[in-house]
Parts: C-alpha cells; sequence; structure tokens
C-alpha cells in the first residue's frame, strides 16, 4: 500500500482532471490502481493457486519442498540453501543474457530507448525506490508469475498427450509469464517477441527442471538485478545504496542459508506442515482403509454355510448396517451327528461392536470343537466376554443342537431372541427360554430346554435387527406378531426361500430395499437362521 500511495503521487501528475484536484486526483489513481491491479492479482491467485498446488503434489510433490521450507521460515536445510543458490545464478545469468539482448537491439532501434523502456521507470523518482521496486515487483508481477510458470506446466495431462502438449504449453505459460510486463509492449514488435521469449521461458524452463522456488527465484533476481543496472551507474550516494539494496534481497535467500548448503540437514514434512484439510481427507480415508480391513477380516470368520450339513437343511441372510457389523452366527457338524447352530448380537454396530464379535465367535468355534455341549459354551463366552470386553458391551447369544437322528433339538439363550419352531403344518411356536446376556455375570446359569423336531419342521433363528426395523418417519417397528404372520403364511418353503420370502415381507414394511442400509436406512445388523429337517 505504501508503494502504491508513492507511485500514486507520481502517476498523478500530468494527469489533470477538471473536477478534481491534485490530492483527489492522487486517491482516485490510487484506490484505481488497488481496486484493477492489486484486488484482481490477489483474486485470481486464490483461485488458480490451489489447482496448480493439487496437480503439482500429485506428480511432482518434491518441487514443492523448498517452496514450503521458505513459507514455514525453515530456511537452516540443504534443500532451501540448494534451490536459493540455483535460482540467485539462473537470475544473474538471465540478467546478464537480457540487458546484452537489449544493448544489442539498441543499436537496431531509432527512437525508442529499448532498455530504459523496458526496465527503467518513475519508480526511481519515489523517496525509497528499491523498497517501492521490490514491493511493486512483489505484488504485483511474482503472483502472475507463480501462476503462469506453476499452473500451466502442472496442468498437463499424464502419459503420451501430455508429451505431445508440452512444448504448446511451455509456450503458452512463456507468453503468460512475460505479458506481466507490461512496459514490454511499448516496444517494436521484433524486440517485444525476444524478450517475450526469454522472460517467459526462463521461470517455465527452470520449474519443470528444478522446482518452484528456483524458478520464482531467478526470475525476482532477474528483475531486481535488471532494476538495479541504473541505480548503481548513477553519480548519486543514495541511488547506489537503493541499487545496492535490491541486490541485496535478490540474494538475501541464498545468504541466510549458505552456511548450509553442504550439509546433510534436508527438509522434511511433519504431520503440522499437512493443511487441516489434507488432515481430514487422510483421516477419512484412514478410517475407510481401516473399515474395509476389519469388514474383510469379519467376512473371513462368518461362514459361508452350505445347503445341507448332517442332513439338516440351511439358509441364511447376514445385513450389516455398517461395514463392520456386531452380529455373528455359525453352523458346525458334529463328529456324532448332531448341527450345532449358534447366532449372536453385540450392541450397536461399528469397529468396537465387530472386534467383540469377532472375538466371541472365534471362542465359539474353539469351544465347539472342544466340548458343544450348551452349559460348557455359554458357561465359557460368558467368561470371556465378561474378562475381555472392557466396554462391556451388551453381547447376547441363542445357541442350538439339532440331532437329526432322534428328531430333538436342544437350546439355551443368553438374552438372544428366542428361536421359532415352524412346523410342517404351518405352525409358529416361540421357544421360550431365557438368561443374562453374556458378561453380565461372571458366572451364568443358562437355562437349557429341548424340543422335538418331526421331520419337515424348521428352526427360525434372528436377531433383532428383524424385528426392530422401523419405516423411516415411523416408530413402529416390525415387530413379532408381523414376523409371526410371516412364518405362518410361508411356512411350507423350504429354508433358502422361506429366508427370502420373509425378507420380501419386511422390504414392503420398510418401503424400500434392504440393500439400502448402505445408505444409512438400516438402524441395526440383520441376521437370519434357518434349519430344517427334510420332509419324508
Amino acid at each position: 500500500l505504501v508503494a502504491i500511495v508513492q507511485c500514486a503521487v507520481l502517476w498523478s501528475e500530468g494527469n489533470n482532471f477538471a473536477f478534481m484536484t491534485r490530492r483527489q486526483t492522487t486517491w482516485f489513481i490510487g484506490i484505481w490502481t488497488l481496486m484493477l491491479q492489486v484486488v484482481p492479482t490477489i483474486f485470481l491467485v486464490f483461485i488458480t493457486w490451489p489447482v496448480g498446488e493439487f496437480f503439482c503434489r500429485q506428480r511432482w510433490p518434491a518441487k514443492l519442498a523448498a517452496w514450503d521450507a521458505f513459507f514455514r521460515g525453515r530456511w537452516t536445510n540443504a534443500t532451501f540453501a540448494r534451490s536459493a543458490l540455483r535460482g540467485l545464478c539462473a537470475g544473474v545469468l538471465a540478467a546478464g543474457v537480457l540487458a546484452t539482448l537489449l544493448h544489442g537491439l539498441q543499436r537496431g532501434v531509432s527512437g525508442v530507448d529499448v532498455f530504459g523502456s523496458t526496465w527503467f521507470g518513475f519508480e526511481l523518482a519515489t523517496a525509497a525506490p528499491s523498497l517501492v521496486l521490490i514491493a511493486l515487483t512483489i505484488a504485483f508481477q511474482m503472483p502472475l508469475y507463480l501462476i503462469s510458470a506453476f499452473l500451466v506446466p502442472s496442468w498437463q495431462p499424464k502419459g503420451r498427450i501430455g508429451r505431445w502438449l508440452r512444448p504448446p504449453m511451455i509456450v503458452v505459460s512463456a507468453l503468460g509469464v512475460a505479458l506481466v510486463q507490461t512496459r514490454l509492449l511499448m516496444l517494436p514488435t521484433s524486440v517485444w517477441l525476444l524478450v517475450v521469449l526469454l522472460m517467459g521461458l526462463v521461470p517455465t524452463v527452470l520449474f519443470l527442471t528444478t522446482d518452484l522456488f528456483t524458478a520464482l527465484s531467478a526470475i525476482f533476481t532477474t528483475m531486481l538485478a535488471l532494476e538495479s543496472v541504473p541505480m548503481l551507474i548513477a553519480d548519486h550516494g543514495t541511488l547506489q545504496l537503493h541499487g545496492a539494496l535490491l541486490l541485496l534481497a535478490a540474494a538475501l535467500p541464498t545468504l541466510v542459508s549458505l552456511r548450509w548448503l553442504g550439509s546433510e540437514r534436508e527438509f522434511t514434512y511433519t504431520y503440522d506442515d499437512i493443511p487441516p484439510h489434507v488432515r481430514r481427507i487422510a483421516e477419512r480415508e484412514r478410517q475407510r482403509v481401516e473399515l474395509e480391513t476389519a469388514a474383510g477380516i469379519q467376512s473371513s470368520i462368518l461362514p459361508e454355510l452350505p445347503p445341507r450339513l448332517n442332513g439338516v437343511d440351511l439358509a441364511y441372510s447376514y445385513l450389516p448396517a455398517s461395514e463392520v457389523g456386531g452380529d455373528f452366527y455359525d453352523v458346525l457338524a458334529l463328529e456324532d451327528g448332531r448341527v450345532a447352530l449358534a447366532i449372536g448380537d453385540v450392541a450397536g454396530h461399528g469397529v468396537s461392536s465387530g472386534l467383540v464379535m469377532s472375538m466371541v465367535k472365534s471362542a465359539l468355534a474353539v469351544q465347539v470343537t472342544y466340548d458343544p455341549e450348551i452349559a460348557s459354551v455359554l458357561a465359557t463366552l460368558n467368561r470371556m466376554v465378561h474378562q475381555g470386553a472392557r466396554q462391556r458391551l451388551l453381547t447376547t447369544l441363542c445357541y442350538a443342537l439339532i440331532d437329526p437322528a432322534r428328531g430333538q433339538v436342544t437350546y439355551s439363550s443368553a438374552g438372544h431372541l428366542e428361536p421359532y419352531r415352524i412346523t410342517g403344518d404351518g405352525r409358529v411356536e416361540s421357544l421360550r427360554v431365557g438368561a443374562y446376556p453374556l458378561g453380565v455375570r461372571s458366572q451364568i446359569t443358562p437355562q437349557v430346554r429341548s424340543s422335538r423336531l418331526e421331520a419337515g419342521d424348521a428352526l427360525f433363528l434372528c436377531s433383532d435387527g428383524l424385528v426392530e426395523a422401523c419405516p423411516e418417519g415411523s416408530d413402529e417397528p416390525f415387530g413379532f406378531d408381523r414376523l409371526e404372520a410371516s412364518l405362518q403364511r410361508h411356512a411350507a418353503l423350504p429354508p433358502d426361500a422361506l429366508k427370502e420370502a420373509v425378507l420380501d415381507d419386511l422390504q414392503r414394511y420398510l418401503g424400500h430395499p434392504l440393500s439400502d442400509h448402505a445408505l444409512g436406512r438400516q438402524e441395526d445388523d440383520l441376521t437370519i437362521l434357518i434349519a430344517r429337517l427334510p420332509g419324508d
């Protein structure tokens, strides 16, 4: 702003509006410059920088290391020192080539001060020309150089198309960079094209071959070096001092980091360097990967049941409410010809419930292999949940042993929904039994009961996600009455068809497909397990 005010005083000279005083004209030109040059430049950088940064960090993240070190004030490392030194050397070389070129062109152009029209202007008449030139360079020119030299090359397609497009994209970038120097438009066309080519290619090529900070520090050095020439050769001590200040400003990054040039200390990113929005994205991605991993582990633990086991026809359905569910089931064939069935539910759903579920399911398989009797299984699982589940997540279990040869089922429940016996003639009978859920007490005394299973009878087990499912916008659940009515209507169907019929009735009641659980409509896991003795 100070630079704009100082320049506005000079710009107002020779611009006399009849209806304005000299001071009013100065304010008008200053505000006009601020609104039509500074603000649009800031807005343009604000819009385009995230795009270029996104593409560059995906393709060339190392090109931004020195740039990030500069903005974070971490100059004491070899990464930044190398980039600063490269930029200084490249800028001095480019300034020398350009000065020589313009001096040579001056001989062939009459009536125009090529060298002076390009770099030297009224800024020298200000009170602090070096500070004004540095401020104007940083505020007006460097942001546009940043956009042109950084955004365009970063925004190149990958593969063969990108290789074909690279040369024309470099030319476009060079034109955009050079046009920042509005004074170039005052030059003859031939001179303008040569200057455009050199000034545009320097930062673009440096960015593609090295890194962003090298490219920008090189062009910054080039401009300040050329602008310092008339001050250094002037017969005026103050101007010479300001010329030296311009060179000092160009060399400052190199001077403060030069001692670390040969060190092994490199710029490394820390967790605090990551932008907050990137941290949130990374955290969500980490959670997604963890959920996918947990879901994969859970799917490997829950078995794929065969249609028949030890002469018992089976059907099942498992619909978790999230990536990791709390329901579990298992069916195991015993050596004596019996079949062990289990269905359980850990309160809630998600990772915590899934971990407890995996622990109980694994222990169940081991215990049934060692001793499948109901009292032993429930006592062992209760002790394990009580000692191992620190969060005391409510865990229920219904466990049954079917003896096809004797036509008998022995069963018990630890706080789980009671199983249903569906007879061949369509009767639905609730096998009532109850006990505390697993882990509530250190010891459990399960109620073990038996029931006859005739040929064609089925045993239906489910989790509370079936009976507690509610339509969207309603608090009335599917309930036991609707479930029992559905079982009676479809009692004659084989196990797999019976399962599908019950789920169809539930879907009609809910008013949306059960697959929409992925959209968050399903509030709890839903599991069904059916075992039927074949008919005569």
